[in-house]
């Protein structure tokens, strides 16, 4: 009895993802929206609002991390490292706001520093080989291997 022609692979979910691919951002989102907490607390005492405020920015952290890595498997190299860019700088540049900094220096440092995430993601995406698409033995026609 044969197998049928779309076997699985492990570690996959149901949609394909694998679990880094939710594990990840999920873990940045954590990060991010604790640090995003602590920084919106200050001095004071730690509340609900807080708390809150927290992990909303971590969720839309980790919403946009899980897009930009689904999106981006599609993407050529310099539209993938543009939308990294965007997010690291637009978080980081949140950060800084949360931070007493001045809108001016959150408008500089955001971009800036996205600016250099652009430069490092599209130097890392382009010099690397493409991996070829694998497939299971088990997943080809008969004949063929």
């Amino acid at each position: 009895m044969g197998t049928h022609a779309a076997v699985r692979d492990a570690g996959r979910g149901a949609a394909g993802a694998t679990r880094a691919s939710w594990a990840l951002p999920l873990f940045l989102g954590l990060v991010y929206g604790g640090y995003a907490a602590f920084m919106a607390r200050g001095t004071g005492p730690l509340t609900g609002a807080n708390v809150l405020f927290g992990v909303l920015c971590g969720l839309v952290l980790a919403a946009l991390a899980y897009g930009v890595g689904r999106i981006g498997k599609v993407l050529d190299a310099g539209p993938r490292a543009f939308s990294y860019a965007v997010v690291f700088g637009s978080a980081m540049g949140f950060l800084h706001s949360l931070a007493d900094g001045s809108v001016l220096g959150s408008v500089v440092l955001g971009p800036a520093l996205g600016a250099a995430m652009l430069v490092a993601t599209y130097y890392a995406l382009s010099t690397r080989p493409v991996k070829p698409v694998r497939y299971h033995a088990r997943a080809l026609p008969s004949g063929r291997k």
